[in-house]
């Protein structure tokens, strides 16, 4: 009996040892496009190039970009200390989130002038612009989030192809800048800068996470987004 109950408290503590490392774990991927964005926004207020871009290449995260990545890392690091889910917080921040980026996308679709994504450092930002790119990232993100807490099995399915696709995405982009085959940071006539690339990318893997499981088992499963990823994964 008191065996039992040894061997019962270690795997209780092993258990939580392990969930202490896995809050870490999501904390610093969550953390990575918190720094990049205040980094930036450090960069456009004092101007300095490489706090803007985080690299060589003299294409720089957006304010607006920035800001919005703050937000969403910290409602992502927020969300998975949650003990209850709260899909309406979810779908409510997902909506604020799409309109925000709809501004932006009007006007590269429509001709709009909102210029929402030129709202900051009026004097400093001269041409840069939230690229159409970021802008659609921020989009799947949106709907990931919206649909990560849903009853409905293809709201997560949708949700989980969403990440799939931004990854995608984010690794054409930064696998260029690392390898040197982007023009300028310029993919499909439309730029992102490495730092926005990166914080993307990181955004994705902290959304899988809080999902309460791990980069390994999210590509062993059966799930369209897992077979995605695994099919479109050698291309890189």
């Amino acid at each position: 009996m008191s065996l039992s109950l040894t061997s019962v408290s270690f795997l209780s503590g092993f258990r939580m040892r392990l969930e202490s490392k896995k809050d870490v774990r999501v904390f610093l991927i969550a953390a990575v496009p918190l720094v990049l964005s205040i980094l930036a926004l450090t960069g456009w207020m004092l101007d300095i190039d490489l706090l803007k871009s985080s690299s060589v290449a003299h294409v720089y995260m957006n304010p607006l970009s920035a800001v919005l990545f703050v937000i969403i890392s910290i409602y992502i690091i927020s969300k998975y200390k949650q003990k209850t889910p709260k899909p309406a917080l979810d779908t409510i921040f997902s909506i604020l989130l799409i309109t925000i980026v709809a501004f932006r996308l009007s006007d590269v679709y429509f001709n709009t002038r909102y210029n929402i994504d030129r709202s900051l450092f009026k004097t400093t930002i001269t041409d840069n612009r939230m690229s159409p790119v970021a802008a659609i990232n921020f989009v799947l993100i949106a709907i990931t989030l919206a649909a990560s807490e849903s009853k409905y099995k293809i709201l997560k399915k949708t949700g989980s192809a969403c990440v799939i696709v931004s990854l995608f995405v984010c690794l054409i982009y930064v696998s260029g800048y690392v390898f040197n085959f982007l023009n300028n940071g310029q993919v499909w006539e439309s730029h992102l800068s490495f730092n926005t690339g990166v914080a993307f990318f990181n955004l994705n893997l902290a959304l899988l996470f809080v999902e309460k499981r791990s980069l390994t088992d999210f590509l062993q499963e059966e799930k369209p987004g897992s077979r995605l990823f695994r099919r479109i994964s050698p291309i890189l």
